[in-house]
């Protein structure tokens, strides 16, 4: 299994760049720093020291919502909100309200299964751009 650990955006970049066997560009860096990374969170310290931790680990924008994703209408998701990758901490053992699941096709409370449905439609399809970065 391969593991790598970066302390900051920098030796990321470096690792794109060796693995691309090309630098990264201003553009692209630019992108990384600002376009790349995207989060929600519900709980207000949570938000914070995720946001703090970005910003300390040199992403100099970060894109993070104070919200609760299980609570969006399922109805708004259109193409722009959609990702090429999803990583989740899921909710394990959380009980949503029964407005919030009146969202969801699976009628359940269980917030980690919401979860599931929720990041099954924000997964856009494969695209061209999601291969840019793979070895």
């Amino acid at each position: 299994m391969f593991e790598q650990t970066f302390r900051n955006l920098d030796e990321v970049f470096a690792a794109i760049a060796t693995a691309t066997a090309q630098p990264l560009t201003t553009d692209q860096r630019a992108a990384l720093h600002t376009r790349t990374l995207y989060g929600k969170e519900k709980k207000s310290l949570a938000y914070v020291i995720g946001v703090m931790n970005l910003i300390l680990h040199g992403v100099e924008a970060p894109n993070i919502a104070h919200t609760n994703t299980l609570a969006e209408n399922l109805a708004d998701i259109q193409e722009r909100d959609r990702f090429d990758l999803i990583l989740a901490n899921p909710p394990f053992g959380g009980k949503e309200r029964k407005e919030v699941q009146q969202n969801f096709p699976i009628k359940t409370g269980e917030t980690a299964a919401i979860l599931d449905e929720i990041a099954a439609l924000f997964l856009g399809p494969p695209s061209p751009s999601s291969a840019a970065f793979r070895r």
